[in-house]
This record gives structure tokens, C-alpha cells and sequence, in this order.
């Protein structure tokens, strides 16, 4: 009888442990997307973080540090109201995304494109876009602290 309880007991506590939020970084000047996306060896792109085979899931965080991003960045990740994605600078970093080279993708009209619903994206600069700044397709989504 003890030995049922125990495994019972085991079940449901394994069962019930949440999963854990992962926090990735990004840096324009030092990443590489052949990281891991830690704080020691961060990503270079938002397309490494949020492209095929992304590893990001709700809850998580992705972190990114001071720097010009000349990319456009598409985030399509879907989080949850309880684990929203959250896209965020460094503390006391303003990154940049500078849309003034880049070529944008079929179908999108903006340099950012949060498509994602659950999604926070916070504390960037936009500039040089040629369609909109941001443009926000999904539900539930928020842009905090945005300069465009």
C-alpha cells in the first residue's frame, strides 16, 4: 500500500511541475546565431529568436541588448495569457531596429510585425521604415515604451 502511495504520489507531483520560463539574449555586436542565446553567448538576430526551429515558448523572455538591428522583425510565437512572450531591451539599453536597408518580407507592411498573439514587445527605437513602424496583426499584444 505504501509502495502505490508513493507512486501515485510521484506521478502527480511530477506531473504537476510547471515548466520554466527561459530567458534568451540577443547582441548585435558580439551574438552569433550559431549561439545558444544565453547571456555568455547571445544571438546576433531577431530572426534566429523568433524564425524556423525557434526555441522561444510561451513564457519565455528574450532580452536585447543595445545595438542597431538591421533586420525586420517578424514575430509570429504565440504566448498565453498567462505566459505571454515578452520582448524586451536590457536594462538601461534602447535598441534600435533600423528598417532604412532593409528589404521587406511579401505581405507585411511594417519593419516590426508582431503577428504572435500574448506578445509584449517593449522598449525599442524604430527608425527608417518605409511602410509602418509596427505593425501589430495578432491578439493581446502590447508595445510599451516604444519610440517610432
Amino acid at each position: 500500500m505504501k509502495r502505490r502511495a508513493l507512486v501515485v504520489w510521484l506521478t502527480i507531483t511530477l506531473w504537476a511541475v510547471p515548466a520554466f520560463a527561459k530567458t534568451y539574449f540577443l547582441d548585435a555586436q558580439t551574438g552569433k546565431d550559431t549561439n545558444d542565446g544565453s547571456t555568455a553567448t547571445p544571438w546576433k538576430t531577431f530572426a534566429k529568436a523568433f524564425g524556423d526551429g525557434s526555441p522561444v515558448l510561451p513564457g519565455d523572455i528574450v532580452e536585447v541588448r543595445a545595438g542597431t538591428y538591421a533586420e525586420q522583425v517578424q514575430i509570429q510565437t504565440v504566448g498565453t495569457q498567462t505566459d505571454p512572450i515578452i520582448v524586451r531591451n536590457a536594462s538601461g539599453a534602447t535598441p534600435i531596429i533600423d528598417g532604412k536597408t532593409v528589404t521587406l518580407a511579401a505581405d507585411t507592411s511594417g519593419i516590426v510585425v508582431i503577428n504572435g498573439n500574448f506578445v509584449t514587445f517593449s522598449g525599442f527605437e524604430v527608425i527608417g521604415s518605409k511602410a509602418a513602424g509596427i505593425d501589430v496583426g495578432g491578439n493581446n499584444d502590447k508595445v510599451v515604451n516604444c519610440k517610432v
